[in-house]
């Protein structure tokens, strides 16, 4: 079970809330094995810590080597008699095969497949990455699959979100082979070049807002490390509705567009590798400035770099 899944399932409550005392033995700061019923659970990963909702308090989401999945509480205890810590065997996430059929539909989102194995690819499916699929089957709409696929492609991208992984895995032009070309203005703004003829189209993202506030909340919280569990579970939730939400929408409500035809663009190849003037480190030619005094960097050029005289 996936660590999504698994905050998807809190929220739905679909686990088993057990709240029972427990013996724990630790390697380093992280539980490694956990006394339940008699019974020990030997943990496999931990898949993470959180902040817990008191002060002092701490969350561990662990995977056994069976592949269940609980949360552990490390409590700060402070008695007339005691002061120290006692761990809680908080819940456990029901595995799919104790769910019937109809709630393992509702947990797991239902996306197209190749939707499915994008995010395979990514990691995980969030809004940026469907934004990234549907500017892809846009292009691919109004260029035609076959005629990119034939020509060749080259993107140019506004943003270094995780809509570049999209376009990289559904049309082959990633940062390598130097036919994905990233400028960041932070805008879901994309240009879909075919290296024949130099025809194109330009997409722009009509959506204003996509995020709202309690989602920018949460996300500063997990920035910060201060979510709980609760919060990362309502976290994931809220993304998974974006993500529905962008999924269900035609691409050309999601973009406008408009068609373009330019002098076909040129690949950079590197040819060679030299030493910048300025900064003497070495540079791949492409990307150097020739100038009088040899060549230079295009960092140290455009930043005025003094050209040594050694």
């Amino acid at each position: 079970m996936d660590y999504q899944e698994v905050l998807r399932s809190l929220s739905l409550e679909l686990v088993d809330f057990i709240w029972a005392q427990v013996d724990v033995l630790l390697s380093g700061s992280l539980p490694r094995l956990f006394i339940y019923q008699l019974r020990e659970y030997h943990v496999k990963k931990v898949m993470g810590v959180f902040p817990g909702n008191l002060e002092g308090e701490r969350s561990f989401l662990v995977e056994t080597d069976e592949g269940d999945v609980f949360c552990l509480l490390l409590r700060p205890v402070k008695t007339r008699w005691f002061h120290g810590h006692q761990w809680i065997l908080y819940f456990k996430v029901i595995r799919d095969e104790e769910l019937m059929k109809l709630f393992r539909e509702e947990r797991k989102m239902l996306i197209n497949m190749e939707l499915k194995k994008l995010g395979e690819f990514h990691g995980h499916i969030c809004p940026d990455l469907v934004l990234g699929s549907k500017a892809c089957e846009l292009a691919k709409e109004l260029l035609g699959e076959e005629r990119m696929e034939r020509e060749g492609l080259v993107v140019y991208a506004q943003n270094v979100t995780s809509a570049l992984d999209a376009i990289q895995y559904l049309l082959g032009c990633t940062l390598g082979n130097r036919r994905l070309l990233v400028e960041d203005w932070g805008r879901h703004n994309y240009r879909f070049t075919l290296l024949a003829s130099g025809e194109g189209v330009e997409l722009k993202l009509r959506l204003r807002r996509i995020y709202h506030e309690e989602l920018q909340r949460l996300e500063e919280k997990v920035a910060l490390g201060e979510a709980t569990i609760e919060d990362l579970a309502l976290y994931q939730i809220l993304v998974d509705e974006k993500v529905k939400m962008l999924v269900s929408m035609d691409a050309d409500r999601i973009y406008s567009y408009s068609r373009y035809r330019e002098a076909p663009p040129k690949i950079e190849i590197p040819t060679g590798i030299v030493s910048c003037r300025a900064c003497k480190e070495s540079v791949a030619l492409y990307a150097c400035v020739e100038t009088p005094e040899g060549f230079v960097c295009k960092k140290c050029f455009f930043s005025k770099y003094p050209i040594s005289e050694n």
